[in-house]
């Protein structure tokens, strides 16, 4: 196979995984390496056309791979709690050792969305940290889960987690993530659509990392879930979308608490 690579600076990882969206996030890897500012960038699953496109346009080049290297589990070692809360590192040797014995959650690379790398994943886990309650109990749901990687971190922080997603292969994505950080608390994993799920109970605090159009649909259902004076934590939501999504909380008496932004995209927090 086929496989277009580049080096680019760490910190631009956003702005290049939104400028390849194109390619499809699970077409797309990017590997950090230890003690250098740099990351590897890899968009496997292209046609000889589009890869003469991007190292005309980009440089880089193509190189042979074999194919069962697409989608190999380039693992990231998610580390709770660091300033600025979250540590991404090729592996977990690449560790500062002083952070070596924190709790820290592996998430391959893979199918599902959410292994840290994109600014809404990032958001959202610094504010689900920053809102459970201290000493555990609080009752989360995980809207749209993904990897799985916001339920598993707050498993970790002794919430009772559900979380939902409509996908399959993200479902099956984030049990074997489970499976693979086996210290984590239980995570009750439930395939549905958002807009005909059926909770048993309320919740303390809701995280939902979805597209714009969804939330806003979903909007009145998650009002229902929440219990009263529990937090509501949305992204997915680029900043021209921001006031309609402010206006839908508006409209079911959601206060926006707290406005997040890392490039183009935004996190609300909001309070019932």
């Amino acid at each position: 196979m086929n496989v277009w690579q580049r080096i680019i600076p760490a910190k631009w990882t956003d702005e290049w995984l939104e400028r390849l969206a194109w390619a499809g996030p699970q077409n797309c890897a990017v590997t950090y390496l230890p003690g250098r500012k740099t990351a590897r960038l890899e968009v496997y699953a292209l046609t000889a056309a589009q890869r003469k496109k991007l190292t005309r346009e980009f440089g880089g080049r193509a190189v042979s791979k074999p194919q069962a290297s697409w989608l190999a589990p380039q693992r990231r070692a998610f580390v709770l709690p660091l300033p600025p809360w979250l540590c991404l590192a090729a592996r977990a040797a690449a560790i500062p050792p002083k952070y070596r014995r924190l709790p820290r959650l592996i998430i391959p690379a893979g199918l599902a969305f959410g292994t840290g790398e994109h600014a809404t994943t990032g958001l959202c886990l610094r504010q689900l940290l920053k809102h459970l309650p201290a000493g555990g109990g609080a009752r989360v749901l995980d809207a749209g889960t993904g990897s799985g990687l916001l339920a598993l971190a707050a498993s970790l922080r002794g919430a009772r987690v559900t979380a939902v997603d409509y996908d399959a292969d993200s479902i099956a994505t984030a049990r074997a993530n489970a499976r693979l950080n086996a210290g984590v608390p239980p995570v009750t994993w439930r395939r549905a659509d958002l807009l005909q799920f059926k909770p048993a109970g309320q919740y303390t605090l809701l995280v939902a990392n979805l597209f714009a159009d969804l939330l806003v649909k979903a909007l009145p259902r998650f009002k229902q879930w929440l219990a009263a004076g529990g937090t509501l934590i949305v992204s997915g939501i680029l900043r021209g979308q921001e006031a309609a999504v402010a206006a839908a909380l508006r409209k079911e008496r959601l206060t926006v608490s707290a406005r997040f932004r890392k490039g183009k995209w935004i996190c609300l927090v909001a309070k019932l």
